[in-house]
């Protein structure tokens, strides 16, 4: 009789468990721009931003061998989906509502198994060119939205990039890349800084300025709808990004 309680409380401190290993991960931002989305993040180490599909990338904070798990996982079943009917019915919705999010609430709700220590952001630009993103967070659940993602290491980070975009109205597709690029960092110093409120406050550039020279880089991938391939993901190569840092370093 007493086997309820103790389930809800592991899973209690399960949740306690992933959030603290989730903690002081680089946030990944996501905004639609015009001819497509763009993905940015920072990392010390490989690569955030992974292509799933034609039309769908991937990126997350958590353990790497985490990320790499799911991140076979979402690719088998979208080719094979791809396979078996065709490349239109490998969509961000289908991948994340029947195999991402089923597969993670699973890990986490099996006691006696490794949770993923995880948190996903899916995006997709379809044939009408529309950006949508899915937040699936370690327990399974997910958000869908149009126009802007974001996830953080914390609740505190994700509401204070939300806020910085849904205040400025990010999610225009009217934005050109390098004005995305901006304000894409502009929310990823707003969810960075949560995590050093006790230092003060510190300006977009500053925030920047401390992970680069942590032996950081930034790294930003675009879905590309103007691309005249079949794949319209395109990692943006290191050059390109100092080029459009030093075009935006004195408007952020």
């Amino acid at each position: 009789m007493f086997e309820p309680y103790r389930w809800i409380e592991d899973i209690a401190n399960r949740r306690e468990y992933i959030e603290e290993r989730l903690r002081g991960g680089s946030p990944v931002v996501g905004i639609s721009y015009e001819d497509g989305l763009l993905l940015l993040t920072t990392t010390k180490g490989g690569k955030k931003i992974f292509e799933i599909y034609d039309r769908i990338a991937l990126s997350a904070i958590g353990h790497p061998a985490d990320i790499e798990k799911l991140r076979e996982i979402i690719i088998d079943a979208a080719h094979l989906e791809g396979f078996m009917r065709s490349p239109e019915d490998v969509t961000l919705r289908r991948l994340s509502t029947f195999v991402l999010a089923p597969a993670m609430k699973q890990a986490f709700d099996e006691i006696f198994r490794s949770p993923y220590i995880a948190r996903i952001m899916l995006a997709e630009i379809d044939r009408d060119g529309k950006a949508t993103f899915c937040r699936i967070d370690y327990d399974g659940s997910f958000q869908i939205r149009e126009g802007f993602e974001v996830i953080g290491d914390t609740e505190e980070s994700e509401r204070a990039m939300r806020e910085e975009a849904e205040g400025k109205g990010i999610g225009s597709a009217s934005l050109p890349l390098e004005d995305a690029m901006r304000e894409a960092l502009r929310i990823w110093a707003k969810g960075k800084a949560s995590g050093h409120q006790e230092e003060g406050p510190k300006d977009v550039a500053d925030i920047l300025s401390e992970e680069l020279g942590k032996a950081g880089r930034i790294e930003a991938s675009v879905l590309c709808k103007s691309l005249p391939t079949t794949s319209k993901f395109q990692e943006l190569k290191e050059e390109e990004i100092s080029r459009m840092l030093e075009g935006i370093r004195d408007r952020i």
